[in-house]
């Protein structure tokens, strides 16, 4: 005989398994639109770049740069004429970045006006080291002429063959007396 307890029903023989997979359906319905519309639709862009040791092809990017023979150059303007500075990297193998040799070339007044055939000559040999370094720093007295300074930025920035130091910086002669 059988006899069941009060208020416990007997357990299914063969389980219905469709109601948890409605509500499971049910729930993609309402959480995918939603999901959709909050989504922004623009594309996702990235930078391109290529890391210098990450390429497929090493062997054809070649050796690694070598650094300018030029580290920085310098123009002063004074009263009794120009004084060019230039920092040349030596080629000692054991000398860092910063431990270059300053060069110094004055370049006096020609009748109360700088120089400027004697300054694009030098300029020249100096641009003939390195054509990549196009970056000049100006270093004018506080009692320089404006037109000597107009006139000197014309020809630090090109000569007749082309442009020489079109990167200029304007300093002040007290501030950079000193590397």
């Amino acid at each position: 005989m059988r006899f069941r307890r009060m208020g416990r029903a007997a357990p299914p023989s063969d389980p219905d398994l469709r109601g948890g997979l409605l509500a499971v359906v049910c729930l993609f319905f309402i959480l995918l639109p939603c999901l959709m519309l909050s989504t922004s639709l623009y594309r996702l862009t990235s930078l391109p770049f290529r890391l210098p040791g990450a390429s497929a092809d090493a062997s054809a990017a070649g050796p690694p740069e070598q650094p300018s023979p030029i580290e920085a150059l310098q123009l002063r303007l004074g009263a009794g004429g120009m004084v060019l500075r230039a920092a040349l990297r030596t080629s000692d193998v054991t000398a860092m970045a910063g431990q270059g040799v300053w060069n110094e070339t004055p370049l006096p007044d020609r009748d109360g006006r700088p120089d400027i055939a004697a300054l694009r000559a030098r300029l020249a040999q100096i641009h003939r080291l390195d054509p990549a370094f196009l970056k000049i720093e100006l270093l004018p007295d506080d009692d320089t002429p404006t037109d000597h300074l107009v006139l000197v930025m014309d020809a630090v920035r090109e000569d007749q063959d082309g442009a020489l130091f079109p990167e200029i910086t304007l300093g002040s002669a007290a501030a950079g007396a000193a590397p």
